[in-house]
């Protein structure tokens, strides 16, 4: 982890370089990380609005649900859920952090991260899980052109399997939506977005967890 974070420390000071020239690739770095499978297939919540407040505890107590460990325990078991944000001006908090491929566009100082509509053009989550953790992405995009389709999915990136995809429609403008994982083993669970039919920005993924 100590690697991983001098590694964003480095690229913070690329960041003008890349803001001065939106064409160069930001190609994210191969890393050796212990990917584990989520324990049951994720969810996803778009609504075609911005969720609420509710919206994300419904969900998150369906995402419990889901999972056979969390299924057979009393509500009450469940912890309180702890939330982190990610964001173009924060990469890493806590267990979380965001790593890129291929970006447009890359200017940490004026929280711009841009990327084109394309599947090679993504942005990748990763978590460092816990055994029984039900983890709920709420995502925030910003699309170009009317009519986008993002998917999101789970699996290894750098070109491996690509599994659990999820695609949904959206509109031109701010986006948001969640993606539900469960955890039953420790390991690290990786989600990737992308849209193949819009050039969008990433606005903040807010990663709430609550251990059942």
């Amino acid at each position: 982890m100590k690697k991983f974070t001098a590694l964003l420390i480095a690229v913070a000071f690329f960041v003008p370089a890349f803001a001065q020239k939106p064409a160069t690739q930001f190609t994210r770095i191969k890393t050796n990380l212990h990917v584990v499978a989520p324990a049951t297939k994720p969810l996803l919540l778009h609504t075609g609005r911005p969720l609420t407040r509710i919206d994300k505890q419904q969900f998150l107590a369906t995402l419990v649900k889901s999972s056979p460990s969390g299924s057979t325990k009393p509500q009450m078991a469940t912890s309180s859920p702890s939330i982190i944000l990610l964001s173009p001006s924060q990469v890493s908090q806590g267990n979380a952090w965001l790593v890129m491929e291929n970006p447009a566009y890359v200017d940490v100082p004026h929280n711009e991260f841009q990327f084109n509509n394309s599947a090679s053009s993504n942005i990748t989550f990763i978590i460092n899980a816990q055994p029984n953790t039900a983890y709920l992405l709420a995502i925030k995009v910003d699309a170009v052109w009317q009519n986008p389709q993002f998917t999101i999915y789970t699996g290894q990136p750098y070109g491996g399997a690509m599994t659990n995809a999820e695609t949904f429609t959206g509109v031109m403008g701010l986006n948001e939506f969640a993606y539900g994982i469960t955890s039953n083993s420790a390991g690290y669970i990786e989600a990737t977005i992308y849209s193949a039919s819009s050039p969008w920005s990433f606005t903040n993924c807010e990663i709430t967890s609550a251990v059942f």
